[in-house]
């Protein structure tokens, strides 16, 4: 995309609605009421609002030409990549998000996501579920998620890149607002939006079998000026997709990780401390969107001037899934 650059990353996950719920398609055509038509969705995409609407974040993102942005020119791509960080696949989300009235928590949608769908679970992609229990003090979980490595060349070349990353963390204290989780060591930024899993001996364990394994994707947040980045989980087992959720390999998620407290905070107790966004928030907050009750904020300038301007080797879903194959091949042949 010749004409964008990253505006931000993130890391999220995929979660599967309690029942399939329509959303109007970008440009779709009228149904002769004045309406465009809707497409049924089997899946949302959760991540960290101020990922994909820095804007609106000053006290993050404090410089002024920021503020010239909005949802209307920015553009939002789902981009996978392996373990050792090889891009695998890129896909466009509907230009629309759903940003949460008071957490750091916004949920887009595939625009094809039968297609995307299909390709994501051959290449191992896990479609959560959220588990809406209560933490308590103590509870043990793991943050998954990316860090960004490398450096910018002497030459101005940009070597960095986006790799999994994971970290065992405990529940330590909750406050009216917020619950924190302190982590093996201080979580990097490019975890945020990542999913939580509770603890899981599998996980937690190896000698008590094989544990879980997560491939990690990038968001792309693509406005006129700028870009951003996502995460999500491997399944060993992919299956097929269909129109129903019920469909797709699921695990439990307990959060989704909100913010890192700063090391410098005046409060030494919480410095570094992970600061997370509950299952329950999560699910009530994906209720609402199911429900039709959440409000979309609405883009679409910037998806007009991306349609013709798309990497055809990122964007052929065929040849993405014929390389991930032969990759598999040429390391079953190995081993």
């Amino acid at each position: 995309m010749a004409d964008f650059e990253i505006l931000s990353r993130a890391s999220a996950f995929l979660v599967k609605p309690t029942k399939t719920f329509p959303i109007r398609q970008f440009g779709g055509e009228d149904n002769g009421k004045g309406n465009a038509i809707a497409a049924h969705r089997n899946v949302h995409v959760v991540t960290a609002c101020h990922v994909v609407a820095p804007w609106k974040f000053r006290k993050y993102y404090p410089d002024e030409w920021l503020q010239l942005l909005n949802e209307k020119n920015t553009h939002y791509t789902l981009e996978i990549r392996n373990e050792d960080g090889t891009f695998m696949t890129q896909s466009d989300c509907l230009p629309r998000f759903y940003m949460h009235p008071s957490r750091d928590l916004a949920v887009l949608h595939l625009e094809d996501e039968v297609s995307t769908m299909e390709v994501l679970l051959k290449i191992g992609m896990t479609v959560h579920e959220i588990d809406a229990r209560e933490l308590s003090k103590g509870d043990k979980m793991m943050f998954h998620g990316h860090e960004v490595l490398g450096e910018v060349g002497d030459d101005g070349a940009d070597l960095r890149k986006p790799f999994p990353h994971t970290s065992i963390g405990v529940m330590v204290d909750r406050t009216e607002h917020q619950s924190f989780v302190r982590t093996t060591s201080p979580l990097t930024d490019g975890m945020c939006g990542g999913p939580i899993i509770a603890h899981n001996p599998l996980i937690f364990d190896g000698s008590r079998g094989q544990s879980t394994t997560f491939v990690q994707g990038t968001l792309n947040s693509n406005s006129m000026q700028s870009s951003r980045k996502k995460e999500f989980g491997q399944n060993s087992n992919p299956q097929s997709y269909s129109s129903s959720p019920s469909t797709a390999p699921t695990s439990l998620v307990c959060g989704m990780l909100e913010g890192i407290v700063p090391l410098n905070h005046p409060s030494a107790a919480l410095q570094g401390l992970a600061s997370i966004i509950e299952g329950s928030t999560i699910a009530t907050f994906l209720s609402s969107i199911e429900m039709g009750t959440a409000r979309a904020l609405e883009g679409g300038d910037a998806q007009k001037h991306v349609a013709n301007d798309k990497d055809p080797d990122k964007m052929d879903l065929e040849k993405v899934i014929r390389r991930f194959q032969d990759e598999t091949d040429k390391t079953d042949s190995v081993t």
